[in-house]
């Protein structure tokens, strides 16, 4: 089973409405049903990593800012990097971690939204730098595969 992510119920409407959607529209696009959505949004559950990046994809937003962080959208995550995490005293210290290992952040040529999505995660519980890599890894193979769909 795996563990829900939370989602900003508030600015998940805010982006569909901005976005000229329905609640069952975005269900669609994102292959989950109106009542999830409509959950997510009213605070009452979260959602997969899965469904958390399409829907991203789909309303044109960042993750992270979907999850509370502060960037509205997949552009201005671009103020993020290895060195912004390793400098902000506020970053979890699993992301620290992870943006210290100068090799690995190198080997996988982790990106500036990357890197904003990632910060901007509010999982229910603390992550190593091993559950950092494995969420980053998640949401390229989610969106290599609904590029690869459509």
């Amino acid at each position: 089973m795996s563990k829900e992510t939370p989602i900003n119920g508030k600015r998940l409407k805010t982006a569909r409405k901005n976005a000229g959607l329905r609640q069952h529209q975005l269900a669609a696009r994102v292959g989950t049903t109106q009542g999830q959505i409509s959950a997510i949004e009213g605070g009452r559950r979260g959602t997969s990593v899965e469904v958390l990046t399409k829907i991203a994809s789909v309303l044109g937003v960042g993750i992270g800012w979907l999850c509370g962080g502060t960037d509205p959208d997949h552009s201005s995550p671009g103020r993020l990097s290895a060195e912004s995490i390793l400098e902000d005293q506020e970053s979890p210290p699993g992301l620290v971690a992870f943006a210290g290992d100068r090799t690995l952040v190198a080997s996988l040529d982790v990106q500036a939204d990357e890197w904003g999505a990632l910060r901007g995660l509010v999982p229910p519980g603390s992550l190593t730098k091993q559950g950092y890599l494995m969420v980053l890894l998640a949401i390229r193979a989610n969106l290599d595969h609904t590029q690869n769909v459509a």
